[in-house]
């Protein structure tokens, strides 16, 4: 048993430079990608910041009353056309042009 243990330590031993440059990496995505989904709770929850995430309470018809609230709003039709549009013309505009502007400057001969 001892053996198979001294066998794995020496092989983090002989690859630790790659074990560092991974290190990056999981750290970026662990701080980016996995921090933030501790925030979700948010919006199931009467949020306060004075007492913290954790120990605010739920909010009713089982944490979706924010939810409902806003599907029944007045201003909800409205919020979706928006973000719909500009998601559209960002989409539309945001994406062709620059692949646009790359092949005319490598018409053209320039080197960026």
């Amino acid at each position: 048993m001892k053996k198979m243990a001294q066998r794995k330590h020496d092989y983090v031993k002989r690859n630790l430079v790659w074990y560092l440059f991974l290190a990056p990496t999981l750290i970026y995505f662990l701080l980016f990608h996995y921090a933030p989904i501790y925030g979700l709770v948010i919006a199931f929850k009467n949020y306060s910041p004075f007492i913290g995430v954790l120990p605010s309470p739920w909010a009713d018809n089982f944490g979706f009353e924010h939810f409902i609230k806003f599907f029944q709003s007045i201003y909800f039709e409205r919020l979706m056309t928006n973000t719909f549009l500009i998601s559209f013309y960002s989409l539309v505009f945001g994406f062709p042009i620059p692949i646009i502007f790359a092949l005319a400057f490598n018409e053209c001969g320039y080197r960026v």
